[in-house]
């Protein structure tokens, strides 16, 4: 070493002793790292530290470097010691803050190590680091049940580990709050027994920022929708434990947590479920339903077709390119109506995959094309994008269950340049785009821009009238809605559930609202032919094809049949009530209302007393009884002829 330093320059011997410095270190870093962990399993003895803040020591607050095992400050210096790191090379990933973190609390013990590698690596990570989460790092039952949730997600890659840590930190909230409650700073595991079941309803209850019903007459719940989450992961929960007590041959944590489960069947639906689904069934019954302003729709497509028109593929900078994401994300939403996590998930394979050529099949068919279907045809690309898990498919089908559901994404024409460009390996390296993502609509990190956020950010700038009911949700709606007014047919109609990525059922209850054009219209012509009684001109007809007036005209008809007597009819009247008969109200103000009168009139002419003598003479037998049938009138108007009466004939 002495010879190496004799023939090296100044320059030479500073580096040579930063190498020297920077090996000495690591190695006693990994000494001080084995001491550490030592002291640790043995519960005594003392931390050797790089260095020590002025503040109380924690022993919490710190953790082993990942790269280096230098131990550090984890909450306040993984920034800074990337910097000084000696493992870090210069121009090599470095790993972010939160996966640092999680690392050297699972080298330092602090963190179970019976959750599984994937969980360890993408979702404790992504957690908020707060007081939750440091609940859920120390309970193996709830790192258990983000496996659950990661196993429950594993083909949906974007999105398993937000679903895994909204599980397991709703289920540390609870547990906090169980340990608020009965002040014992116990597991989930040991409260998962029955006598702690009424705590897990009123926690489950407050965790919903509920108000107590000693408080109240009523509980009211803020966010109802996470009591019944609750619900389906205490019973995951008491399932886990069951299943460790029966590996472990635990027979009293088997029996608790058996009976655990039989209280949640028994009485967790009447204390919590109802009381949620009931707060959610009258907040969607009192819920303002405003779809989107068609004018307001076609205004904002013709606003980004324009945007994208005047689009520049050639410039490449990283704004430019955030700018054609948000404008191809928004025009695929608004032309598909797809949902925004189908279109977030779209990826570069998906999209290299697309269709963009016609089979043999649609050739074969070109010929009963009009000239614009076929151009349509030629200009529009489908790609085939991740639809919502099981949603498309048949109920009774159960391979197309196990199956990833897969949706289209209709192209047009003038989004296909800027998908080209986004797709392009140079744009996405000048743009900022990380080389590993492997989203078309990729952002600066490893994740995608999210569809919403780039249609309210469009939508905010083309000078809508309601920009407020412009969302990915009520579009869907308005599309269902104007489809029951189309009057698609059975095969059509199934066709745009499979487009939307929903099934015929979901359509109806979900989707569909009520047209307001369709109940004053159409529902109205057959509320009509029942208060006119002319259902049966009509049967068999289309209620498009009927028209009010013939509805509206039908009825005077029906009322001047009425003055006669009718040989059916038993009703108990007295006979004087045909005297009386008088137009249809309903009638009367449907046609003051709609500016038209019945041009069937009859001018209708009291009967005189010698007449009304007479029919009493001839019809006495039915007077106050029943109504004569057709042999008694016709004899009371022979008769009356026979004597020269012939008013009574008109």
């Amino acid at each position: 070493m002495k010879q190496k330093k004799e023939f090296c320059n100044t320059e030479e011997k500073t580096d040579l002793m930063k190498e020297i410095n920077r090996k000495v270190t690591l190695i006693r870093n990994k000494g001080d790292n084995i001491h550490n962990m030592s002291v640790l399993q043995k519960g005594e003895g003392e931390i050797l530290l790089s260095r020590r803040t002025q503040n109380k020591f924690s022993l919490k607050q710190y953790g082993p470097c990942p790269e280096c095992f230098e131990w550090i400050q984890l909450e306040k210096s993984v920034a800074t010691h990337r910097t000084s790191c000696p493992a870090f090379k210069t121009g090599s990933y470095f790993q972010s803050k939160g996966s640092v973190i999680i690392q050297a609390k699972v080298m330092a013990g602090k963190i179970i190590p019976e959750s599984s590698k994937i969980l360890q690596k993408e979702v404790l990570p992504a957690m908020r680091r707060d007081s939750i989460t440091d609940c859920v790092l120390e309970d193996h039952i709830i790192l258990m049940l983000g496996d659950i949730w990661l196993s429950k997600n594993i083909d949906n890659k974007r999105k398993r580990k937000h679903y895994a840590s909204y599980h397991m930190r709703l289920a540390g909230r609870l547990l906090l709050l169980v340990r608020e409650t009965t002040n014992l700073s116990l597991s989930m595991s040991d409260f998962l027994v029955p006598k702690y079941f009424d705590v897990f309803v009123s926690c489950a209850l407050k965790a919903c920022d509920g108000v107590d019903k000693e408080e109240s007459d009523e509980y009211d719940l803020d966010h109802p929708s996470t009591a019944l989450k609750i619900g389906f992961d205490l019973c995951r929960l008491a399932s886990v434990k069951l299943g460790n007590s029966i590996k472990f041959g635990e027979e009293q944590g088997r029996l608790d947590a058996s009976n655990f489960l039989n209280l949640m069947k028994l009485e967790w639906t009447v204390k919590v479920t109802k009381i949620a689904k009931s707060t959610l069934n009258e907040r969607h019954f009192n819920a303002q339903k405003s779809l989107p302003d068609p004018e307001d729709i076609a205004k904002l497509a013709k606003h980004i077709t324009n945007e994208l028109t005047n689009f520049d593929v050639e410039n490449m900078t990283p704004d430019n390119y955030r700018k054609g994401v948000i404008l191809s994300e928004s025009r695929l939403l608004l032309y598909n109506r797809r949902r925004p996590g189908e279109l977030e998930a779209l990826s570069l394979k998906c999209y290299e995959n697309r269709s963009k050529e016609m089979s043999a099949v649609d050739k074969s068919l070109r010929l009963d094309l009009t000239d614009l279907e076929k151009q349509m045809l030629d200009t529009q690309h489908v790609i085939e994008v991740r639809g919502k898990r099981r949603s498309a498919q048949p109920e009774d089908c159960k391979l197309f269950q196990l199956c990833i559901p897969s949706v289209p994404v209709i192209c047009p024409k003038e989004v296909l340049p800027i998908l080209q460009y986004l797709a392009n390996l140079t744009a996405r390296r000048k743009g900022g785009v990380k080389p590993g993502n492997p989203y078309l609509f990729a952002n600066t990190a490893n994740g995608v821009v999210k569809a919403g956020e780039a249609l309210d950010d469009i939508k905010e700038k083309a000078n809508l009238r309601s920009p407020h009911l412009i969302y990915c949700t009520n579009l869907r709606k308005h599309c269902a809605t104007i489809a029951q007014v189309i009057g698609l047919q059975d095969h059509e109609m199934k066709w745009l559930c499979q487009h939307l990525g929903h099934t015929q059922k979901v359509h109806a209850i979900h989707y569909r609202a009520t047209s307001g054009m369709i109940e004053r219209i159409e529902i109205s012509k057959l509320m009509l032919m029942q208060e006119t009684n002319s259902v049966s001109k009509f049967a068999g007809k289309n209620l498009r094809d009927i028209q009010f007036e013939d509805i509206l005209g039908d009825s005077d008809t029906t009322n001047d049949s009425n003055d006669l007597v009718d040989t059916n009819d038993e009703s108990n009247d007295h006979v004087d009530a045909l005297d009386a008969t008088s137009e249809n109200p309903i009638v009367s103000v449907l046609d003051n209302d709609f500016g038209r009168r019945s041009t069937n009139k009859v001018t209708r002419v009291q009967w005189s007393k010698d007449e009304e003598q007479e029919l009493r003479e001839y019809l006495s037998d039915y007077i106050g009884k029943k109504c004569p049938g057709m042999k008694a009138c016709k004899y009371a108007i022979e008769q009356t002829a026979l004597l020269g009466c012939f008013h009574i004939m008109g």
